[in-house]
């Protein structure tokens, strides 16, 4: 066992304990039309523009799995004075459904403010890079 596993196995532990699941529901989809049009369309049945939000993903992998081959996602999101690890699960063949609706756990698990900066999180990502 390496130290990415050990890291990897503290991390799925720490994820077990949380008693508070949350599901990730989701369906993408490309947009095809133009972007004034749609935002025309939401504004029209109620949705308004309430604020424009920052958020700076860091995703990380291991050297053993390759994360965008499983469909998987361990990443630290920061915006403003937040930041949070989250962790998806490896996406299967049970997770969707069958008109492409994938649907799995979803962890989140908050930093605390003056323990992770944009460089630390950032330390991260050229590992990901080299994961391609």
């Amino acid at each position: 066992m390496n130290k990415y596993s050990n890291i990897y196995t503290s991390i799925r532990k720490a994820i077990k304990k949380l008693k508070k699941k949350l599901l990730e529901i989701e369906r993408k989809r490309q947009l095809t039309g133009n972007i004034e049009e749609l935002i025309g369309r939401l504004q029209n049945i109620g949705f308004e523009l309430k604020s424009n939000l920052r958020e700076i993903d860091t995703y990380y992998s291991r050297p053993d799995v390759d994360f965008m081959q499983t469909v998987e996602c361990l990443r630290i999101r920061q915006r403003d004075s937040f930041a949070e690890v989250t962790y998806k699960p490896a996406t299967t063949a049970a997770t969707h459904t069958e008109n492409n609706v994938i649907i799995k756990p979803e962890t989140n698990l908050p930093i605390q403010p003056r323990r992770c900066s944009n460089r630390q999180a950032a330390t991260g990502k050229p590992r990901y890079d080299a994961t391609g």
